[in-house]
């Protein structure tokens, strides 16, 4: 039985504007023609890199144990800034030493992260110091998909000290009492905070409700339309990724008023 290839994601800064995307699925196939390319986003907001790694830990456990992550948000193109390759869940990442694959990798245990120093994986001697997504990391995916474990193993040396990307943590104040920030706006204009149902028990958030900034925001529902009798209405509650999020049916919580980096309360 034909084993079917291993999944390649893409997931950029590029936008959908220009041919960015295209040239590193181009390298990929012209490498590995039976590639299986899936775009996660290139829609992450101009070298947002703390957006990317949250989109990025939201979405890679839903795809397969041997799928190739490739992420290209790099403030720090053509600098010494290192390039990671790393294995984690029976998941292959690779991206720029700056942050966006941590969130992921912290995730999983055991994880093994390597410095990409194995010229011979480049797409030329020459790579563009402007464009790592393809002339390193693409040609790296490739090959990665036609050899997992060997080409893995010859990346180049084991590292520890990659970067971490720090995020807020959430602030309970008292047992009735906690308090987060806002993370990033979604395509709807809803507020995605980092507060998580696991932060509390179910009791609590029945009782709670939330305050955003200077505005009451209320209960939290299941669905965005709960509880919601005119429009536009604020509103909270746990997305899919479980993190508390506020709402206004009809409108946006982005044009609404709220910020990035706001402070969120639940008070029971």
């Amino acid at each position: 039985m034909t084993m079917k290839a291993p999944t390649i994601i893409l997931m950029t800064d590029f936008g959908y504007e220009d041919s960015y995307a295209a040239q590193m699925k181009g390298v990929i196939c012209s490498i590995f023609p039976h590639a299986n390319l899936v775009d996660l986003t290139h829609g992450i907001p101009p070298q947002d890199i703390r957006r990317g790694a949250l989109t990025l830990l939201d979405a890679f456990r839903y795809f397969p144990p041997g799928s190739i992550f490739v992420c290209v948000v790099d403030p720090g193109v053509g600098t010494d800034r290192r390039i990671l390759c790393a294995k984690s869940r029976g998941r292959f990442f690779i991206g720029p030493d700056n942050g966006l694959l941590s969130l992921a990798l912290e995730t999983g245990s055991p994880c093994r992260v390597r410095n990409l120093e194995n010229k011979k994986f480049f797409r030329s001697a020459h790579p563009s110091g402007t464009f790592h997504g393809r002339d390193i990391m693409a040609p790296l995916a490739a090959r990665l998909a036609r050899s997992p474990s060997g080409v893995f193993k010859e990346a180049g040396p084991l590292v520890e000290n990659w970067v971490r990307l720090k995020v807020p943590g959430v602030k309970r104040i008292s047992n009735r009492s906690l308090t987060g920030e806002i993370l990033f706006f979604d395509h709807y204009g809803n507020a995605v905070t980092n507060i998580q149902r696991s932060d509390a028990r179910e009791g609590f958030w029945n009782r709670s409700r939330i305050f955003a900034g200077t505005k009451t925001i209320g209960k939290i529902h299941g669905t965005y339309a709960s509880g919601v009798s005119r429009q536009p209405r604020w509103t909270a509650l746990f997305n899919s990724a479980e993190r508390l999020e506020i709402a206004q049916r009809g409108g946006s919580a982005k044009r609404g008023g709220l910020g990035l980096g706001q402070k969120v309360r639940a008070i029971a």
